[in-house]
């Protein structure tokens, strides 16, 4: 059973927690003018809500596609969760572009400002506009790992949760991730994108 869908955070636009699971690709179907705060809201045909880009990332697909937003019509990008993006000063996590259709053979690599008075290099993948997608399909391992990572647990204690979450008698004693099949995997995942949701969710209480 893929869990995906199922731990989706609710809201009204693309977010990073889409992507606790790893990257994602998706078909652009129309670009349209939003909010002063958000000026540009593009279309999925892979999801039921908008992506609302960061003008860092504005800069990527402006530098690829040009600035004229019908010719985005029908291009690919794949996004994926960046844990480094910092919002007040804060690592929060946010979304960044791995790969871009219609950019050509090579890949396309600038200098943007993350915040300001910092620059830092960007790099994007091509992929085909109807070619396969540019990653294997994730593994349960796979996203396990992708999760523990956005869940911040430590390498050394990452086990030690397996156990707790999975509750294996003596005799089946976890020694190893490789010792868990794909379904304890999921509730693994899933146990630890509740915890994300919960830290998101007092943060925001919070301030």
């Amino acid at each position: 059973m893929d869990i995906t869908e199922s731990i989706a955070p609710k809201s009204d636009q693309v977010n990073a927690d889409d992507f606790v699971l790893g990257p994602r690709t998706f078909t652009i179907t129309d670009v349209r003018q939003g909010s002063s705060e958000q000026p540009v809201w593009i279309y999925l045909a892979e999801h039921p809500q908008p992506f609302k880009p960061s003008k860092t990332v504005l800069r990527l697909l402006g530098m690829g596609w040009g600035p004229e937003t019908d010719a985005w019509h029908g291009k690919r990008l794949t996004l994926y969760r960046d844990e480094t993006v910092k919002w007040a000063g804060k690592a929060v996590g946010g979304i960044r572009v791995s790969h871009m259709s219609g950019i050509g053979r090579k890949a396309l690599t600038t200098m943007l400002p993350p915040s300001k008075g910092q620059r830092v290099p960007y790099t994007v993948e091509p992929i085909a506009d109807d070619g396969p997608l540019p990653a294997k399909e994730p593994t349960a391992l796979d996203r396990l790992v992708w999760a523990m990572n956005a869940a911040k647990i430590e390498k050394d204690a990452r086990l030690e949760y397996c156990r707790q979450i999975v509750g294996r008698d003596a005799d089946r004693e976890l020694t190893s991730a490789a010792d868990m099949t794909p379904d304890e995997m999921a509730r693994v995942v899933e146990s630890l994108q509740e915890a994300i949701a919960y830290e998101r969710e007092q943060e925001n209480q919070n301030g």
